[in-house]
């Protein structure tokens, strides 16, 4: 399986387990990365989740992995799961075949033309979902990781110390 993970991501991985912070760092890391994440931000994510990380003082590793959940591959599913969760709320449905010609041609223009019918509810949704998104994540994370760590160190007898607050 580790043949199928990036040399980088294991290297950030072990990075994250290695580090000095706390599992609540390190979760509340993760909430972060997963909540900024989740916004209509592409590319921008990485640097939100840096500056915010920096902010409250959480590690920056875990967040800047979590900022990676949407990329070009996850996009469209991601922000059209958060755009139907936004218009459930703001009650104004987007018609499947206006999403698809804006997705398609990609036309900042017809982006902006569509304005308040798309943008809002995909904002909308998109913090709601990143608000879910980061609390389960944040849970799931103060449950697990210190196990996960744990397993790592008795797997590759690497000396990792598990910080409690």
């Amino acid at each position: 399986m580790r043949r199928f993970i990036p040399k980088k991501i294991i290297e950030l991985f072990i990075k994250v387990l290695k580090s000095n912070s706390t599992t609540d760092d390190i979760a509340d890391g993760l909430a972060i990365g997963v909540f900024v994440a989740l916004l209509p931000i592409m590319g921008f994510q990485m640097y939100l989740s840096f500056v915010l990380t920096g902010l409250f003082r959480k590690n920056t590793w875990v967040a800047l992995i979590a900022a990676w959940i949407t990329n070009p591959f996850t996009a469209v599913p991601i922000y059209w799961f958060n755009l139907w969760v936004g218009n459930l709320i703001y009650r104004k449905p987007v018609s499947f075949s206006e999403l698809k010609h804006i997705v398609l041609t990609l036309d900042f223009h017809n982006i902006l033309a569509a304005g308040k019918d798309i943008l809002i509810p995909l904002w909308i949704g998109s913090v709601i979902v990143g608000i879910a998104g980061a609390f389960i994540s944040q849970q799931l994370c103060l449950r697990y990781y210190d196990r996960i760590k744990e397993k790592f160190m008795y797997l590759t007898h690497i000396d990792l110390h598990i910080h409690k607050k």
